[in-house]
């Protein structure tokens, strides 16, 4: 880390405004956090038996899988029921609102600069 820090320039960790030591982990503790993590969500596995499955939907539906869609077969295939439209209509102008509060962001801000 000595070396490290030695290479990097002055103004470069000038900009660095917070610093975090992390201890290592223990190989006891890393494989905790690792069993931990898998319980939390599915394996790659089970993802891909989802997506397989769906493409195969997609294929006994449209022919295509829904990326290959033309406009006419998306408004054919991918009607949205009423309540459904109401739902995003809803969150249409939601997001509409939030957006013209016209919120913008600056790092020259932040720092008072």
């Amino acid at each position: 880390m000595k070396q490290y820090r030695q290479r990097v320039s002055g103004p470069l960790l000038d900009r660095i405004d917070l610093q975090v030591t992390v201890p290592r982990l223990s190989e006891t503790e890393r494989n905790s956090l690792l069993q931990q993590e898998r319980a939390k969500g599915p394996d790659s596995t089970s993802i891909r038996v989802e997506v397989i499955a769906c493409r195969e939907r997609q294929l006994a539906r449209a022919g295509c899988c829904n990326a290959r869609l033309e406009h006419k077969q998306v408004k054919q295939h991918c009607a949205l029921a009423s309540r459904d439209g109401k739902l995003l209509s809803n969150r249409d102008h939601t997001l509409t609102s939030v957006h013209s509060c016209n919120i913008s962001y600056s790092e020259d801000r932040t720092h008072g600069r």
